[in-house]
């Protein structure tokens, strides 16, 4: 395709100016942006798929339904975007601070989200399937009916979180710091490490405990103020 031709976008926006810009549905996957301003464009539902963009300004941007599948985006900048329903299975978000950033309903499936610090954001519906979260720090975070199979969350601080109807088969928590916890309408069974965290100020609805198979650590049960003796053990 030539340059004049529509449609047609060269090979590199390295360093370029493209904050404001309206790139929707394109495909960027081949493009190398290093170094790129993308505050504020649009790229709702543009293929970003492998590439690299750690360190990238893409704050308030609009990545509505964009496939980032594989891309690294570590330490870029991510407050504000909309990433609603976005493909982000397996990226790499290592290290990256995601303020009051909209992920409802995205795939963040083997993501990597290592110390990765979300404040005041929206996580609800998300897929975080066997997501690396250690060590991340979670404040303010609305994850109700996020999916956390097998999520990885060691060493995590969840702080003012909803957990309200969340998926935790399998969710890695040891070590996890939980302060003001909603844990609603939630099956607690196969969570692993649930007698090493840390626990204060949880909710947890009597739906949740009941679901519970056997007896919930002691440790956690003070967390949410509930006496152990007040747990009546079911049969697996």
């Amino acid at each position: 395709m030539a340059p004049s031709e529509p449609g047609y976008y060269p090979r590199s926006f390295s360093g370029a100016d493209l904050s404001k810009a309206i790139l929707r549905e394109v495909d960027l996957s081949h493009v190398q942006l290093e170094g790129a301003r993308l505050d504020s464009a649009c790229l709702a539902q543009t293929n970003l798929s492998g590439m690299d963009l750690s360190g990238t300004d893409l704050h308030e941007s609009d990545l509505n339904g964009t496939n980032l599948s594989r891309a690294n985006l570590s330490h870029a900048n991510l407050n504000r975007t909309n990433l609603r329903a976005a493909n982000l299975s397996g990226v790499n978000l290592a290290n990256t601070h995601l303020d009051s950033t909209y992920l409802s309903g995205a795939n963040l499936t083997k993501a990597n989200l290592n110390m990765a610090i979300l404040d005041n954001s929206d996580l609800s519906y998300a897929n975080l399937s066997e997501a690396d979260l250690s060590h991340a720090r979670l404040t303010t975070v609305n994850l109700a009916g996020a999916r956390l199979s097998e999520a990885i969350l060691r060493e995590a601080i969840l702080s003012d979180i909803n957990l309200n109807h969340a998926k935790l088969d399998l969710t890695d928590l040891s070590h996890a710091y939980l302060w003001q916890v909603i844990i609603s309408n939630t099956d607690l069974s196969q969570i692993k490490g649930l007698e090493t965290t840390r626990a204060k100020d949880l909710v947890i609805d009597p739906l949740t405990l009941s679901r519970f198979k056997g007896t919930l650590p002691e440790s956690f049960l003070r967390g949410a103020n509930i006496p152990a003796s007040s747990q009546t053990p079911t049969d697996s």
